[in-house]
């Protein structure tokens, strides 16, 4: 396949091997940043279904700032990275550093874009109260959206590298290439967008984890074991077992030493950690109160 001058299947392939991590990295620090700060603190709050944001004013709009131009930052890395790589594995000689990471921050503009949707939609969970067809048509003109802008600003980023004076005229040595780029950028723009988003992560607690260590008791079955809270909120907590730990599934009852307790059901087991949820609050309340655990909410 060679559809004008430098566009092969096998140049094809080197782009999207270029676009997949130069996106997908910021993208994953995005959400590694949402799921840090929203469990150890209130910067970025953690957003359930039934407190939706009720305006566009509403949203964290600085936090979203800042977190893509993070991830600008690492685009830009990880692009120039990736070029240099390129370059001497070809044997090509490698100069002027600088105006090749210049080329690099201009099309992680891409990945400034992305981190910004990206962000929106983790804060924004689907209004249950809309038609399945709403959501669903709103979903779609989301992704179309992100696609476009990606591809767009892909086409900006073109121009600015080949040096094309008329941005309405591309020359035909440019016009394949800047075309697949924008393909591309609309294709992961559209996929991110229907891939990211509140549903994906699950994040449907009421109250943000803070970190906390406790000591504990569990009861199950007829056998007992010692633990030490990893972390707690208002419906549940992580909990390291000292010694054997129950399976996915039990209902266990989580006691402090004067016996105040609370029944649980544990909902994920990794290794010696167990997630517990606690469907009565108050009781859950009552023993992080004697655990000198300060309730929130």
């Amino acid at each position: 396949m060679n559809i004008n001058g430098e566009i092969t299947t096998a140049n094809i392939f080197r782009w999207v091997g270029y676009a997949v991590p130069f996106i997908t990295i910021p993208a994953i620090f995005v959400v590694l940043t949402k799921r840090y700060l929203s469990s150890r603190s209130e910067a970025w709050p953690v957003i359930a279904e039934n407190e939706r944001y009720k305006r566009l004013s509403d949203y964290p709009w600085h936090i979203y700032t800042i977190v893509a131009l993070g991830a600008f930052l690492i685009g830009g890395i990880v692009l120039f990275s990736l070029t240099f790589a390129n370059k001497l594995l070809k044997g090509n000689e490698v100069f002027n550093l600088i105006k090749m990471m210049q080329a690099a921050l201009v099309w992680s503009g891409v990945v400034f874009l992305t981190a910004g949707f990206i962000a929106y939609r983790i804060d924004s969970p689907p209004n249950i109260d809309s038609s399945k067809a709403k959501r669903i048509a709103l979903r779609i003109s989301g992704a179309l959206t992100q696609g476009v802008a990606t591809a767009f600003w892909i086409y900006i980023a073109a121009i600015h590298t080949f040096k094309i004076d008329d941005p309405l005229n591309l020359p035909a040595a440019h016009r394949g290439k800047v075309t697949i780029y924008s393909l591309i950028g609309f294709l992961l723009g559209t996929s991110i967008y229907a891939a990211s988003g509140f549903g994906r992560l699950r994040q449907r607690r009421k109250s943000g984890r803070r970190n906390v260590g406790r000591p504990v008791q569990i009861y199950y079955d007829s056998d007992i074991t010692a633990g030490e809270t990893v972390n707690v909120s208002n419906g549940g907590t992580l909990i390291e077992c000292h010694d054997n730990c129950p399976e996915k599934e039990s209902v266990i009852k989580i006691s402090d030493e004067d016996g105040t307790s609370a029944l649980g059901r544990i909902v994920m087991r990794r290794g010696n950690k167990i997630h517990v949820n606690f469907e009565d609050e108050v009781s859950w309340k009552s023993v992080q109160g004697a655990l000198n655990i300060q309730p929130s909410g």
